[in-house]
C-alpha cells in the first residue's frame, strides 16, 4: 500500500507540477499580452492627444482666418462706401463745373452782346457827331 500510496502521490505531484507549469505558462502569456495591450493603449492615447492638439490648432487657425475674413469684408465695405461717396462728390463737382461753364458761356455771350451794342452806340454817336458837324 505504501508503494501504491507513494506512486499515487508521485502521480499527483507530477500532475500538480504539470498543471502548475501550464498555469505559469498561461500567466506569462497573459502578462505579455497585457503589457502589449497597455503599450498599444498608451500609444493610441498619445496619438489621440496629438490629434486633439492638432484639432485645437486647426480650430484656432480657422478662428483667426474667419476673423481676418470679417475684417477684410468690413474693409471692403468701408472702401465701397468711400468709393460711392467719392463718386457722388465727383458727380456733384462735375455738375457744378458744367453749371459754371454754362454761366461763363452766358456771361461771355452777354459781354459780346454788350460790346456789340457799345460799338454800335459808339458808331452811331460818331455818325451823329459827324452829322452835327456838317
Amino acid at each position: 500500500i505504501n508503494a501504491e500510496y507513494g506512486a499515487d502521490i508521485a502521480t499527483e505531484r507530477e500532475t500538480y507540477e504539470a498543471s502548475r507549469a501550464g498555469l505559469n505558462e498561461l500567466y506569462l502569456l497573459a502578462k505579455a499580452e497585457l503589457a502589449a495591450a497597455q503599450e498599444r493603449i498608451s500609444h493610441l492615447e498619445s496619438d489621440l492627444d496629438m490629434e486633439h492638439k492638432i484639432k485645437e490648432d486647426v480650430d484656432k487657425a480657422n478662428g483667426l482666418l474667419e476673423k481676418e475674413l470679417r475684417d477684410k469684408e468690413d474693409t471692403i465695405e468701408a472702401l465701397r462706401k468711400q468709393c460711392s461717396d467719392v463718386k457722388k462728390l465727383n458727380l456733384t463737382m462735375f455738375s457744378k463745373v458744367q453749371d459754371a461753364d454754362k454761366k461763363i458761356a452766358e456771361k461771355t455771350e452777354s459781354l459780346k452782346n454788350s460790346e456789340a451794342r457799345s460799338e454800335m452806340s459808339t458808331s452811331e454817336l460818331s455818325e451823329l457827331q459827324q452829322r452835327n458837324k456838317e
